[in-house]
């Protein structure tokens, strides 16, 4: 009987592809979207087509069309099996070793929303060091994780944006090789040791059909993105395709011509002043009568860098002397505005 023949084909192809899948997983892949779906509709027709066996066995409710459509229904599953079973999952989750605040949480959501509705494709996050560039950035890569609740927005979303999200920190040499040879790692697709130019098209070829989302942290030289090879940024028709950077440099933005500029701004005074007292361990810090106006003062000083204000209030949580607030405070009026590598600096005196 034609249609138990097919059924036994079609059984064989299913344990096949969910052999294979499994053996992808060992590699750190993922079952496609498409072969997904094809599994579910191959289990719904199996279960229709056996139905359909043993009403022919009995003899109840036969109908020989039901019977015809449920073989052309058999062979064409057997032949619309998607050639690519797993891919690389498209987002990688990555610890962020910090709850974010309710000012960094806006931040994200609002970054997030230029990143996937803006029509063009590169946008630019600028600050200081110490101003928390690399947490949102972290943050903004795992919004994109299906079912993420750390960002109310992207919590609800069901289709991801994006085919492909890669994180990636800019090497000291800002070099394109680093650049493809990360995103080659990141996609899964075998290192063979190629020419710039060989991986260039064997990374425009795999992601030319692809929406992506390129997390670049820590850029500090002009990177020709060209030359990496990916696609053309912005919205190309259902493509989303975007480039995020990071960098300490404003003027790095407009070298690198990105179409929007986002600075990150300094923590709001009361996050600041929790923050620090939560680092310090000190319920009652600001109410000592001693220390309470210079910790206040010092926050102040330092809001602008959320990372300072942790690393100097785990230096200064057992100080109760005056004359060491006293001698911190100076230094921090001192150094700000901090440029550059001061940020660290004031770590370094105190700790």
């Amino acid at each position: 009987m034609k249609i138990k023949e097919h059924v036994e084909k079609l059984r064989e192809k299913s344990r096949e592809v969910r052999d294979k899948i499994e053996l992808a997983k060992g590699n750190g892949m993922v079952a496609t979207n498409k072969i997904e779906t094809w599994l579910a509709r191959a289990d719904t027709i199996l279960s229709d087509a056996m139905a359909v066996c043993e009403s022919k066995q009995t003899g109840l409710n036969w109908d020989t069309r039901i019977a015809a459509a449920q073989l052309s229904q058999l062979r064409e599953c057997l032949s619309d099996q998607p050639s690519d079973v797993a891919q690389p999952p498209s987002v990688l989750h990555i610890d962020v070793h910090a709850v974010l605040l309710p000012s960094q949480v806006l931040f994200v959501e609002q970054a997030r929303q230029h990143i996937i509705e803006d029509a063009e494709g590169m946008i630019g996050i600028w600050g200081p060091v110490g101003v928390g560039k690399t947490l949102l950035l972290k943050a903004i890569n795992n919004s994109f994780e299906t079912g993420n609740s750390l960002i109310p927005s992207s919590s609800n979303r069901r289709d991801p944006p994006f085919d492909f999200v890669i994180y990636m920190t800019a090497l000291e040499d800002c070099s394109v090789q680093s650049i493809q040879s990360e995103i080659i790692q990141r996609l899964k697709m075998q290192d063979r040791g190629d020419s710039l130019t060989t991986q260039a098209t064997r990374i425009s070829k795999f992601l030319q059909d692809k929406s992506f989302l390129v997390l670049l942290d820590g850029l500090h030289c002009n990177l020709n993105l060209a030359e990496v090879a990916l696609p053309p940024l912005g919205n190309q028709g259902q493509l989303k395709r975007k480039v995020v950077i990071t960098t300490r440099s404003r003027s790095l933005c407009d070298q690198m011509r990105v179409n929007r500029a986002i600075n990150v701004p300094g923590l709001k005074i009361n996050e600041a002043l929790q923050l620090f007292q939560e680092c310090i361990g000190n319920d009652s810090l600001y109410s000592e009568p001693r220390i309470g106006a210079l910790a206040k003062d010092l926050v102040e000083q330092l809001r602008a860098l959320p990372s300072e204000l942790i690393r100097i209030g785990s230096a200064m949580c057992r100080k109760g002397e005056p004359g060491q607030w006293q001698n911190i405070l100076a230094v921090a009026k001192e150094l700000m505005p901090i440029k550059d590598q001061e940020a660290s600096s004031l770590v370094c005196l105190y700790s």
